[in-house]
């Protein structure tokens, strides 16, 4: 594996391509001595599930423009487009969605089960977690679905606001079992990437923050640092074959974080 640190834009080195099937978003506070801000990262996976960190960089806050603007930097040094990317949260989501419309979308679970947590009333939260992360133990989309259904009709009168939360996106949670069994466990989550991150740091692969502020200028964030890094495999060809998809919807179709469990249930 070859490690290089990609140049400002604007500079005199030209960036590194890089190809990930797989990509892995998460947003947490900044370290110092930028610890004014949230690190956007992400980290990419091999169609073998070998983890590669590829970028990062601090902006002013984790809202949709600075998602945008972090990840159309991160597609000019991607060579092709990947075939899912796991995001944190909402505002990850719509500004991928507009970098990467076509893209095949995942929710993080574990992101998602720590606000449906906070939602649930304290007496029921142990068994509510439970059961929920039994959903995406499944082994396979249609058990996951069987046992969502079994969920919503235990929990959607105690905790109607995380019953509705998980419905309403049910598809984009669920999309890891369009891929790969070996590939579930990496894809469902984005828990890797902050610790990818803190490992790139100690490593020095990241370098030092640097003042970013034309960059920053342009996109809103007040003039912060970022963390230049691209993690170039040698070897990497261009990703495999989209997977054929199971069932009638896929994640990223017109019909995205429409519930698969249709009108029926």
């Amino acid at each position: 594996m070859r490690t290089e640190v990609d140049r400002v834009v604007g500079g005199d080195e030209a960036p590194v391509r890089v190809a990930a099937p797989f990509v892995l978003l998460d947003s947490f506070p900044a370290p110092l001595p930028a610890s004014q801000g949230f690190v956007l990262a992400a980290l990419g996976l091999t169609a073998d599930g070998i983890p590669r960190f590829l970028a990062a960089e601090v902006a002013g806050g984790e809202e949709e423009e600075a998602w945008h603007a972090f990840l159309t930097r991160l597609a000019a040094v991607m060579s092709h487009r990947p075939l899912l990317v796991c995001a944190p949260g909402e505002p990850a989501l719509r500004g991928l969605r507009k970098v990467y419309p076509h893209t095949h979308v995942q929710v993080s679970v574990s992101h998602s089960l720590r606000w449906w947590a906070r939602q649930a009333e304290g007496a029921h939260r142990a068994p509510w977690v439970a059961e929920v992360r039994r959903i995406f133990a499944a082994p396979d989309l249609e058990t996951a679905v069987t046992r969502f259904r079994a969920w919503r009709l235990r929990w959607r009168h105690r905790d109607h606001r995380a019953v509705e939360a998980l419905e309403a996106d049910l598809a984009a949670h669920l999309a890891f079992y369009h891929f790969p069994r070996r590939l579930w466990k990496q894809l469902r989550t984005a828990t890797a990437v902050r610790k990818a991150f803190l490992r790139a740091l100690q490593a020095g692969i990241l370098g030092r923050p640097v003042p970013d502020g034309a960059r920053a200028g342009a996109a809103g964030r007040g003039g912060l640092v970022f963390y230049r890094t691209v993690n170039a495999p040698e070897a990497d060809g261009p990703p495999p074959a989209d997977p054929r998809w199971h069932g009638a919807t896929a994640p990223n179709s017109p019909d995205v974080g429409r519930s698969p469990v249709g009108a029926t249930v």
